[in-house]
């Protein structure tokens, strides 16, 4: 497998308004916040891009256990570069365990 030479690294920081958040059993929010990233592509230079995120998730939790998948759009034009337009979306899927 070739390398691409790129690397990522980033953050994304959220607020959760929803139903049964705090319970067990399903969970539906919306999320708002934002997201910081750093992409490094070697001899062609670091970029780093940072906006709005606004999104949508639904997940179920159990006593011990919580998953959670959910999908955010991206601010685009933190993307934009030679007035090419673009749509940002991010997902993700999380299990989590709670002690």
């Amino acid at each position: 497998q070739e390398d691409d030479g790129v690397d990522v690294h980033g953050v994304d920081i959220s607020m959760l308004l929803g139903h049964n958040l705090l319970n067990n059993g399903f969970r539906i929010y919306f999320k708002a916040g934002r997201f910081l990233e750093k992409m490094d592509s070697g001899p062609f230079g670091n970029e780093v891009n940072s906006g709005t995120l606004l999104g949508l998730g639904i997940g179920w939790t159990w006593t011990r256990v919580d998953l959670n998948f959910w999908m955010a759009w991206r601010e685009p034009n933190a993307y934009e570069h030679g007035g090419e337009d673009v749509n940002a979306i991010s997902s993700g899927l999380s299990i989590a365990f709670r002690f």
